[in-house]
């Protein structure tokens, strides 16, 4: 057969195009130059034998195909013409250097060549162009970043890149910002200090303020900080050092420069006061020696002493000066039942997962006597963790259950006791809403309730709300578009299906659409405005407590349950957390293989997926959980 060349005109590829009016045109094809002609009876192609493209793929659907080399081959391209001069339509001169370039690249890469190529100035048209402030060395590393997205810093060029890159405004001021970080140490922090306060690098300004606090305050540098540098210095909330540390630290300096006294109080308001234990407040920050000489500087404390003076007014009294510094979100589990090698046991440990490692560590015991309740219930409300009812002995449950309610304060890792609630309840579910704590339903040795009590943080008192419409115990809960949601649980011995939402406002419950499996000892979490109802158990028809792995997901603008991904194995009576668009399943029962687990798993709502994270130190149930900000030293202890 002759070998055959297509040849494509123009109207030919604009009609594949789809550029309107321009009537399909076939292509033409001819044999190759200096071939004989085909005697041997073979067809032979031509424009009226080829078949139609369009008419073979006119049931085909469109596909759009994308090079996966594509941009680092037209980067590696404009890089190679660059270095030859080819198609350079400018040449930029620094220091009597001259470096070819192209202006698309340039104004694609830079925003000072953007301005300055449309702009209609001079250098729009002009063939060479000289760059004043510009160092030569920093230019040719910029324009080798330019056009192949990669660059070598070091101490031999990165001032002379920064300049650049700041002047031309490139964005590998970035990467500088990056090298500058990696290499604070003792030697250059505070020449580091200064060329990021010259450039204005916010994140390397504040890394290396935070070097020169945390290590530097006995150097002979320290006392040359600016006021201004040392007063911005403290508000870094990633300092590794308690309050009393950074008071300390603002003293030294104020001895050793005494001219900064004028300046002091400027400073010492960035000092989280609330956060210093009131002890230390009064015997070693009133008493200090600049406290009591320079006037004025007591009335820092005023706000500090009022904030010990009534534990009890706390969460409503929170502002930035009651920020811990360091502090990191983490999913804790707490209470319930610990299965070490013979009958289950009790457990008085608040545990946190460490979200940069996925290992568990101890943060705070319960005390006595919550430490040894189980089926508790939680919540945090202004980053203070409440414990609230559950019973103190294994079995028949609701006879010991107890009214107890303490707070945590991860701030200064303090347990207080509040007021009890009106009811013993165990089996319950406890919610956070507008200021207000709400435990609803549950049971005790009188049986399954249907009250809900509300409890004031500001006056330390429960009161009662609207009941449910039924008693019930087991059930779940969560606060979702400012209402508060109940499902399942148990009335009269029955798995119940129900959910129930409240207002607070209008002080009623309503009845929702039930879910599509009925169950108990199950989680409910809200995440973007639906809510997740998760795990738990229910009856069979031969009466047998069989898992419930389905997972339903509610969303209250439609009033519609839809199913979601299965969980990996039953888990009833577990821990349910949230923290992002992820919901974290800890410990529980197994009821299909009549075991509690220790396993840990994470449901990433984006994706509709769940993943296994590392197990839970113990195995365990009646588990309670949430979210809650603690500090970096509390899970820098050691690990399970």
């Amino acid at each position: 057969m002759s070998l055959i060349q297509i040849e494509f005109g123009p109207p030919y590829i604009e009609h594949i195009l789809g550029v309107p009016g321009i009537p399909p045109r076939r292509p033409s094809y001819t044999r190759l130059p200096g071939l004989n002609s085909n005697n041997s009876g073979q067809k032979v192609m031509t424009s009226e034998t080829c078949p139609h493209a369009a008419a073979i793929c006119a049931h085909a659907e469109a596909r759009t195909f994308t090079s996966s080399t594509y941009n680092d081959s037209l980067v590696a391209n404009l890089n190679t013409l660059r270095c030859a001069g080819t198609l350079c339509d400018v040449t930029l001169v620094a220091e009597k250097r001259k470096f070819p370039a192209h202006r698309a690249v340039l104004a694609s890469c830079s925003d000072y060549f953007r301005a300055m190529f449309t702009s209609g100035m001079r250098e729009t048209c002009a063939e060479e162009i000289e760059l004043h402030a510009v160092p030569a060395l920093g230019l040719s590393h910029v324009l080798e970043f330019m056009y192949t997205a990669s660059i070598t810093l070091s101490p031999d060029n990165i001032e002379q890149v920064l300049e650049a890159a700041s002047q031309l405004q490139v964005s590998v001021i970035d990467y500088c910002c990056e090298y500058f970080i990696e290499k604070i140490d003792k030697n250059n922090c505070f020449e580091i200090l200064e060329i990021a306060q010259f450039y204005s690098m916010e994140e390397v300004e504040m890394k290396a303020g935070k070097f020169i606090l945390e290590k530097m305050t006995y150097s002979d540098e320290f006392h040359l900080l600016a006021p201004e540098t040392l007063a911005k210095a403290i508000t870094n909330d990633d300092l590794d050092m308690t309050e009393m540390q950074v008071f300390n630290k603002v003293i030294r300096w104020l001895q050793l420069t005494p001219s900064g006294t004028e300046k002091v109080k400027d400073i010492l308001q960035h000092v989280r006061f609330p956060m210093i234990p009131e002890t230390d407040l009064f015997k070693r920050v009133l008493t200090s020696e600049c406290m009591e000489a320079i006037p004025g500087l007591s009335d820092l404390l005023q706000d500090a002493f009022a904030y010990h003076a009534k534990p009890i007014l706390q969460p409503s009294m929170q502002t930035d000066h009651t920020t811990p510094r360091q502090a990191v979100e983490t999913v804790i589990a707490l209470g319930g039942r610990v299965k070490v090698d013979g009958p289950l046991e009790r457990c008085n440990d608040v545990l946190g997962l460490d979200p940069s490692t996925g290992t568990w560590h101890t943060i705070a015991d319960m005390p006595w006597p919550q430490s040894t309740h189980t089926i508790t219930s939680v919540a945090v409300m202004e980053n203070f963790l409440y414990v609230v009812g559950g019973q103190n002995q294994y079995g028949s449950v609701g006879r010991r259950s107890t009214n107890a309610a303490f707070r945590y304060d991860p701030r200064f890792d303090e347990w207080l006791r509040l007021a009890t609630m009106k009811e013993d309840r165990a089996c319950f579910c406890l919610l956070a809403l507008e200021g207000y704590l709400y435990a609803i339903a549950g049971q005790n040795k009188n049986g399954n309730l249907r009250t809900v009590e509300r409890y004031s943080p500001l006056t330390d008192e429960w009161d009662y709300v609207a009941q449910m419409p039924l008693e019930r115990s087991h059930h779940a809960g969560t606060v979702c578009n400012g209402r508060l949601y109940v499902s399942g649980g148990m009335h009269d011995n029955d798995v119940q299906g129900t959910m129930y939402d409240f207002e607070p406002g209008e002080n009623f419950w309503q009845f929702k659409l039930p879910m599509k499996n009925e169950r108990f000892g199950h989680g409910m979490s809200s995440v973007g405005g639906k809510i997740f109802s998760v795990g738990g158990c229910t009856c069979n028809d031969q009466g047998d407590i069989i898992d419930v792995t389905s997972m339903e997901c509610f969303d209250p603008e439609t009033n519609q349950w839809n199913t979601m991904a299965t969980m990996p194995q039953g888990q009833s009576y577990a821990a349910l957390c949230v923290q992002g668009d992820s919901i974290y399943v800890v410990g529980g029962c197994n009821r299909n293989e009549k075991t509690v687990t220790c396993h840990t798993n994470r449901y990433d709502v984006t994706k509709n997926s769940w993943h296994k994270m590392a197990d839970f130190p113990h195995h365990s149930m009646g588990l309670a959980g949430s979210t809650l900000t603690v500090t970096r030293r509390m899970l820098n202890k050691p690990t399970y």
